[in-house]
């Protein structure tokens, strides 16, 4: 692909609607199950910050989840959306587990495994990396290569809609 290097914030951008996206397919289905199935588990649920501890148990299901939709579908929906495209050093799209990959070393090289202020320093890395014009760190070594097409306004706005209807759904 001859398109330019993705910027960090349709990178970011994309990959918090596809997480976002995932965790809800994962989680509604697992809680509603442990639900039915545990009135511990239905007391516990309610309780505050039940629902954040339960996402990020649920988060490597969600990138496996991911990964499988990126292997069957050859790209993410909020990758798709904002013309981002995920390819290996010949310009091809990654396998599953090649994807997979990444999506763990993302994971722990760009979310810092949920932690929180481990979280902050990992994302400023790679979004300082990024600002630089160099790959993401956990990009860099396969020879993963992120990029985006011009700018589409529909697309821009079917994002926006997709994001605040995720964001409603979430809430």
């Amino acid at each position: 692909l001859d398109y330019k290097l993705a910027g960090r914030w349709p990178r970011f951008l994309a990959r918090y609607f596809d997480l976002w996206l995932m965790l809800l397919l994962v989680t509604i289905p697992l809680t509603a199950i442990l639900s039915y199935y545990s009135g511990a588990f239905l007391e516990w649920i309610s309780r505050p910050g039940a629902g954040q501890l339960i996402a990020i148990v649920c988060t490597p299901i969600a990138l496996i989840a991911d990964a499988i939709l990126y292997a069957l579908a050859g790209n993410t929906m909020g990758k798709a959306l904002l013309g981002i495209s995920v390819r290996d050093a010949e310009g091809k799209t990654l396998g599953f587990t090649a994807y997979l990959r990444r999506n763990f070393s993302m994971w722990v090289n760009g979310l810092g495994l949920w932690l929180p202020i481990i979280t902050l320093f990992t994302m400023w890395h790679q979004s300082s990396r990024l600002k630089k014009g160099l790959p993401a760190g956990y990009d860099e070594a396969p020879g993963y290569s992120v990029r985006a097409k011009p700018a589409n306004w529909l697309k821009i706005i079917a994002f926006i809609a997709a994001t605040i209807g995720l964001v409603t759904v979430v809430v």
